[in-house]
């Protein structure tokens, strides 16, 4: 994607944008009969998107795909009446007939007095920074699709190996601005490049002509093409994620300490950050309602939100509401300091929004002193988790239940020779994030498969279910 085609595109949903505001507030002066304040301000976002994805199967192309999309959502707001629709087109009479049809279901909606818009003196007037999240060159299928093959190559090099569900590859291209009566002026684009295999590896069952199988995947996700993974390395990879799960043993039920790895970290610490959503706060359907200022974990656990990391998509200079979006710490030194909110959220909170009304950026967990090694070395007897399969959280009462597979832990070491698969981590999340200890291994940002960056974790005494 071009610097000429972004400002070609700018230009073109700027005059969309303006002329919709326009069209929303003659509809308002057209039936104040029924809205006496006629429509007093108006949001548009209009969004549009490419993607193309190529599959792979025995060296050969076997899917392309590709398509485009477009829409426009638009709120209209009449003192404190507040309605919002959506359109998958740009079409003048497809637009004015929804909006006099909804400026008219907008005289019906009940006044909500934490409705409205950033006041304009409010609204971040600086420039937008450039996060390098445009890839300006041309990428050729023929490019993506030796990436993909050699993703196959790679996973066909483990004696494993006996066949993939998946190996695609998709590259794609977004766009979006929104522009408000208050001022509200953000254009933002990107490019994203995603490739994944998921292999079957095998393994003959002894004293049996059958063969155990076990899925696993892999993938890699940028915002330039060059910079994906070696794809080599991912095929391998994920074979030996699935190989790691041949001859797999369900556990005892009993209590362990629980290791988890990066990634399984980065679902635990999810969970967490999902309590303290303002929406439930507001609603006291969230144990943290009120630890806000208290200790929720560690005192050396801080989970840091940066909207300025270089070659995320993420990141952002402001958020759709117009305001400024700065770097901020959701909890320092294991004490809860804000609750992610957006405007509204603030409002009835009566709170002070913080800048994320698309939600969070890019996560950092950080703090730990320990290596990893050291983290696990006094372990007699755990469990280090790979991974997770669907379970139960619940934010309000902290109850906590997933599926899980991994390696048995035997006097401070990971048995990778002992899989365990097929058992639940159990526990209640309010005490399991009092208990957890983080090694020192956090992932940096940008990262090729998440915005939620983990360092390996350790919970003692949790409740695991198995045989």
């Amino acid at each position: 994607m071009s610097v000429d085609k972004q400002e070609q595109s700018k230009n073109f949903f700027k005059t969309w944008a303006h002329t919709i505001i326009g069209m929303a507030t003659g509809a308002g002066e057209k039936h104040k009969d029924l809205l006496p304040l006629g429509v007093t301000d108006v949001q548009v976002t209009i969004s549009r998107s490419t993607e193309k994805e190529i599959g792979v199967k025995n060296q050969n192309v076997v899917s392309s795909e590709s398509g485009m999309s477009q829409g426009v959502s638009i709120t209209l707001y009449s003192g404190q009446k507040k309605l919002n629709f959506y359109l998958n087109s740009l079409n003048s009479d497809s637009l004015k007939k929804a909006i006099e049809e909804n400026v008219i279901a907008l005289s019906y909606v009940p006044e909500d007095e934490f409705a409205g818009l950033l006041p304009k003196e409010d609204v971040f007037k600086g420039a937008d920074k450039d996060f390098d999240v445009v890839d300006a060159t041309s990428v050729s299928d023929e490019k993506l699709i030796r990436f993909a093959k050699e993703m196959e190559q790679g996973a066909k090099t483990v004696n494993s190996y006996k066949n993939s569900r998946t190996i695609a590859i998709s590259s794609s291209e977004y766009e979006s601005m929104t522009i408000a009566t208050n001022g509200v002026e953000r254009f933002r684009s990107g490019t994203n490049f995603t490739a994944m295999i998921t292999p079957i590896a095998e393994k003959p069952l002894k004293n049996s002509n059958d063969v155990e199988r076990q899925v696993d995947y892999d993938y890699t996700s940028t915002v330039h093409f060059d910079d994906l993974e070696n794809p080599m390395a991912i095929g391998i990879r994920a074979v030996k994620a699935a190989e790691a799960k041949l001859g797999s043993t369900q556990p005892d039920s009993e209590e362990l300490t629980v290791i988890l790895s990066q990634s399984a970290a980065s679902g635990f610490f999810g969970n967490a950050i999902s309590a303290m959503d303002g929406n439930a706060v507001y609603k006291g359907a969230t144990f943290l309602k009120d630890k806000l200022g208290k200790q929720i974990f560690a005192d050396n656990i801080t989970i840091l939100d940066d909207p300025h990391v270089q070659k995320s998509t993420a990141s952002m200079t402001r958020d759709s509401a117009g305001l400024e979006v700065k770097p901020l710490k959701l909890v320092d030194n294991g004490i809860l300091k804000l609750f992610n909110i957006n405007l509204e959220e603030g409002r009835k909170l009566g709170m002070d929004p913080i800048g994320r009304q698309n939600g969070l950026t890019n996560v950092s967990v950080t703090g730990g002193q320990r290596s990893v090694d050291d983290l696990i070395a006094d372990v007699e007897k755990g469990i280090y988790v790979l991974g997770f399969n669907g379970g139960t959280i619940k934010i309000d009462d902290g109850s906590y239940s997933r599926e899980a597979y991994g390696f048995m832990i035997e006097d401070g070491k990971v048995r990778e020779d002992k899989p365990v698969s097929g058992f639940t981590v159990a526990g209640n999340l309010e005490n399991m994030m009092l208990a957890a200890e983080i090694a020192n291994d956090t992932p940096t940002l940008p990262n090729r498969k998440t915005n939620l960056a983990a360092p390996t974790t350790r919970i003692n005494k949790l409740k695991i279910g198995g045989k």
